[in-house]
């Protein structure tokens, strides 16, 4: 209806008896729709019992007994157009899910549901794709709200605060610059900012890993966002970015791409090893020749991934909380090579 109250009108028909019971109506992002949660009884009706409860009436001697049905009713998320077309079920499945609402940039959809046995917080694609956990623990969360930034759907990222924008036409953040340096065990390595991109050449001598980083301060929290291209060299290849980097123990976080081959991985070097914590994983949205986007957001222990646009991953793991974020590079085998090439390295902190 109009702010005045007028022009009210029906946008769902379910009825209790029949489809469900229609409740909690959230707008979508760009107001041509919504999402809402339809709770029904499906086929538990045929098999449901009671809780009875009996009261002994002393002035009347009278023993009344009531009944109570359990809770029977089964909560689903459905979304609707504006005009009630399109009713959508985006997860309907043998779980309660209930209280979504829209990430403020359409991105993500959070909600609650008991799908790990209790009540937890859950976010998904708009498709209903990607659940994934945002809290897991024995006591009941519940009632998200998507006022502020959840995973990448950051409502309002743009309003964060940036610390770093670098288009390499120079070297103002101080990043390291080698000419044909040379190391007996790894590799032979030339970093410089060229053209307006940060370009690296490289070949290794073994499997060698290789990362550098702006001279900013420790992060927490933050959206990072990078191009990278992979110019020549082995198809097997990577580079990515590297954060929450601590430059005393070198233990760090990693989210790799190869171009070549098409695919993904994020890892944790922590206590001298590697944890693998998204092994490698193949997506349609790695271009093989060309740039590449990668977005990173970092909430707590929640790590969000996007790679040219789309959603790609999330992940908890609450083993770092803080330290330096930039960009890293990868060769597999002695002898092989590889040109990579950075731009556009963007870093924003919540306000």
């Amino acid at each position: 209806m109009n702010a005045d109250g007028s022009q009210m009108r029906q946008v769902t028909t379910g009825q209790m008896a029949r489809d469900g019971w229609d409740r909690s109506p959230q707008w979508s992002p760009d107001g041509q729709g919504l999402i809402f949660v339809r709770w029904s009884s499906g086929d538990i009706e045929e098999n449901r019992d009671f809780w009875t409860m009996e009261t002994w009436d002393e002035k009347l001697g009278v023993l009344y007994t009531d009944k109570f049905e359990p809770h029977l009713l089964r909560g689903s998320i459905y979304t609707v157009n504006v005009d009630g077309t399109g009713v959508r079920p985006l997860m309907e499945d043998e779980n309660d899910n209930w209280a979504p609402c829209w990430a403020p940039d359409g991105q993500w959809i959070v909600f609650t549901s008991d799908r790990d046995g209790d009540s937890d917080i859950y976010i998904m694609e708009p498709d209903g794709t990607s659940v994934t956990a945002v809290t897991r623990n024995d006591t009941m969360d519940s009632m998200p709200s998507c006022a502020g930034p959840i995973g990448l759907a950051a409502g309002g990222v743009e309003q964060w605060r940036t610390i770093l924008s670098d288009s390499f036409d120079n070297n103002r953040y101080d990043w390291d610059i080698y000419l044909e340096a040379e190391d007996e065990w790894f590799f032979s390595f030339t970093q410089q900012i060229v053209n307006g991109v940060y370009r690296w050449e490289a070949e290794a001598k073994k499997d060698v890993i290789h990362w550098t980083y702006p001279d900013i301060p420790n992060t927490a929290d933050f959206h990072l966002s990078v191009l990278v291209r992979q110019v020549s060299g082995a198809d097997d290849a990577t580079a990515g970015v590297v954060f929450r980097h601590n430059r005393r123990t070198l233990e760090h976080y990693t989210f790799l791409i190869c171009p070549g081959k098409q695919v993904y991985a994020f890892y944790l070097w922590h206590n001298e090893e590697w944890t693998t914590l998204v092994d490698w994983t193949y997506s349609s949205a790695i271009v093989p020749d060309g740039w590449n986007r990668i977005e990173v957001m970092a909430i707590g222990s929640t790590f969000t991934f996007r790679i040219n646009g789309r959603s790609v991953e999330s992940v908890s793991d609450n083993t770092l909380t803080r330290g330096k974020v930039g960009v890293m590079l990868e060769i597999w085998e002695a002898g092989d090579e590889a040109v990579f090439e950075f731009d556009d390295f963007n870093l924003r902190v919540p306000p």
